[in-house]
């Protein structure tokens, strides 16, 4: 490109062949020339004494003005290539559309020449917008019809689905493209191997005559059972490979099972028995694959709340924002107990590891129940002044177990006394609840701590619930590697102690939100920071933490590019990785990474951190794991350490 410019007439040859106009701008005089072609091409005239650079163009708007500066100004600092599709405006007032080329030659401290080619594409624009308003129309026919399109192209195992598609198998569109593997997962077990039998025997025949003809089951992301009818055709390149399959699907259901005598011969308990399993483990991914969805959008809305509590708003403001951030909590552990729900009926459930205030969550289940509290029953709640609050552990779990312990000293006590005194030391907690209830026999001790029992049938009558409490906080408490102790007597009571690992954490630990977070930035203006993220919200906020660091940051979408950019500048000095990067996960990134250079920091930022899953990273050559939503001051103590 760099000769063929030199000269007026071999730029005016090149403008011929690819109808364009190009500007040339000398760094080293300061001069810009145009060709005709482009005077002819944006209807001015030509100035020799005020020839305008790109953004002085009276044919742009301001915006666009604007917009070609900052990206020439980038690409002078960066040399990289530029391509914008922008609109200018004709001496007869009309818009058109104008594709612009631009490259620079030269060393980023000493360019020589920016080479701007200028090209009018209304025509394609306008004949591309032509062409969605006829596809619209030709998928409107064929979601009236209840036909699914579907295009495989073999090669890049990339399987493009239209709207009647998704609507057949109840699938959420995602993305334009999906993989071949995520269609044979949602066909029923029993018809996989001759799904996959009939697509590889029409991919092998060779005849583009032939048209595949098949009849499958589905189970649905929402539990529905279908028939699929589904057709196809190969197509093959010049040496008989297949290339490209296109088909289309409809939905027989009431068809097949109307023909179906294997089904006509089934009993009821049977099919009630296979639609109930279908259906469980449909709900079961459904609820996996809906709280993730739904947890990225909540996390990206929590981080801009609390940048937004970084500001200085007035009482009013600062009020709204602060009911968000707590409602916008209080949806984030709805989510939570929708997970532990699934997990507890998998047997999946993973106790966390975070900071907790053990006074604040133990003061927050009083509150609850006091207004319960009998009056002929005095309460009294022994918090020593020196007692370590902040400490390390499950709040959620945490939160479940004291809960059970007072609810049922609260129901069963009728006079008396309830007390409830916590102490402990660095490494462990400890919590007693004493009352002056009905007591719990001697027999009844072995299993009050057995799912679905109480002390027996007149106290389930008369106190009501389902005898779980103790069972799940038993379990609970196992599960964090604690005890639970019991002593009882018929008719004075129950003394209930509890004792969980919870170690000493750094003393004030507030939920003030991100209030001072001017005061802790670090200053990271000599590092370079690869930040790989393929969701917009969450890289959004992430970018938002470092900007006022002053760190360079380079962002990539997923981890083939990340990679790339990570050998191309050898200057990163950190990098930042999401947990769910697409072609190379985070993983494999880091695995990658660590084989070139074995200390630089490599941070994940991750949806859940448990105990397991901090060492799971950290084996995998992590040096730090963050948890959305992300803690800002937490967020910026490890960047200190870069």
């Amino acid at each position: 490109m760099h000769s063929l410019l030199d000269t007026p007439n071999q730029r005016s040859l090149v403008e011929k062949y690819t109808q364009t106009g190009t500007l040339l701008f000398d760094y080293d005089t300061g001069q810009v020339s145009v060709s005709n072609n482009l005077l002819n091409l944006l209807g001015l005239e030509r100035n020799d004494s005020q020839i305008p650079a790109e953004w002085d163009l009276p044919c742009f708007s301001e915006h666009t003005q604007k917009l070609l500066k900052n990206r020439i100004s980038l690409g002078e600092s960066n040399l990289s290539p530029i391509e914008l599709r922008v609109v200018f405006k004709t001496s007869q007032g009309k818009d058109r559309w104008l594709r612009y080329c631009c490259e620079f030659i030269g060393e980023v401290n000493k360019l020589s020449k920016r080479v701007a080619l200028f090209q009018d594409i209304t025509h394609t624009v306008e004949l591309a917008e032509q062409n969605n308003y006829y596809q619209e129309r030709v998928e409107l026919a064929l979601l009236n019809s209840n036909t699914g399109t579907w295009d495989y192209r073999v090669d890049s195992n990339e399987l493009y689905w239209d709207v009647s598609m998704y609507n057949l198998f109840d699938a959420r569109q995602t993305q334009k493209t999906i993989k071949f593997h995520d269609w044979v997962n949602l066909i029923h077990v029993d018809h996989r191997d001759m799904f996959m039998d009939q697509i590889n025997s029409g991919m092998k025949k060779g005849d583009t005559d032939d048209v595949l003809d098949i009849v499958f089951q589905t189970v649905t992301p929402l539990g529905n059972i279908k028939y699929i009818k589904l057709k196809a055709r190969s197509f093959y390149n010049d040496f008989q490979k297949v290339v490209r399959i296109i088909g289309t699907c409809n939905d027989v259901t009431e068809t097949q099972l109307q023909n179906d005598k294997l089904l006509e011969q089934a009993t009821i308990a049977q099919k009630n028995a296979m639609l109930l399993q279908e259906a469980n483990a449909a709900r079961g991914r459904f609820i996996a694959n809906v709280s993730h969805e739904v947890r990225t959008p909540l996390n990206a809305v929590l981080g801009a709340i609390q940048i937004l509590q970084s500001y200085d708003f007035n009482d009013e403001l600062r009020s709204i924002i602060d009911m968000a951030s707590q409602s916008s909590y209080e949806l984030l552990q709805i989510l939570n107990d929708v997970l532990d729900l699934s997990k507890l009926d998998a047997r999946k459930l993973d106790i966390g590891q975070v900071d907790l205030n053990v006074k604040e969550l133990l003061e927050n289940v009083i509150s609850k129940y006091r207004p319960e509290i009998r009056p002929s029953v005095e309460l009294s709640v022994d918090i020593p002044s020196d007692f370590a609050n902040n400490r390390l552990g499950d709040p959620l779990r945490f939160n479940q177990i004291i809960d059970n312990l007072i609810s049922n000293a609260v129901k069963f006590t009728l006079n008396g006394n309830i007390s409830i005194a916590a102490s402990g030391d660095h490494q462990f907690f400890q919590l007693t609840v004493k009352d002056t209830g009905v007591g719990i026999s001697e027999d009844d001790k072995s299993h009050i701590f057995e799912p679905f029992r109480q002390v027996d049938e007149t106290t389930t009558r008369e106190f009501g619930g389902a005898g779980l409490g103790l069972a799940i906080s038993k379990k609970l408490v196992s599960l964090m590697g604690g005890e639970i102790a019991l002593e009882s007597t018929v008719g004075l009571g129950s003394e209930f102690s509890v004792t969980l690992p919870l170690p000493v954490i750094k003393d004030n630990v507030t939920n003030e939100g991100v209030s001072t977070l001017t005061q802790a930035v670090p200053d990271l203006s000599k590092h370079t920071i690869l930040f790989a993220e393929d969701k917009p919200q969450s890289s959004k906020i992430v970018q938002q933490l470092l900007r006022p660091t002053g760190a360079k940051v380079i962002t990539e979408i997923d981890g083939k590019r990340a990679i790339e950019s990570y050998r191309k500048l050898k200057s990163f000095t950190a990098v930042i990785v999401d947990e769910d990067l697409p072609v190379i996960n985070a993983m494999n990134l880091c695995e990658k990474i660590r084989r070139e250079n074995k200390y630089i920091p490599i941070i994940a930022i991750c949806n859940q951190v448990k105990l397991e899953d901090q060492k799971m990273y950290f084996n995998a050559g992590f040096t730090h794991v963050v948890e959305r939503p992300i803690k800002f001051d937490s967020f910026y103590q490890i960047l200190m350490q870069l």
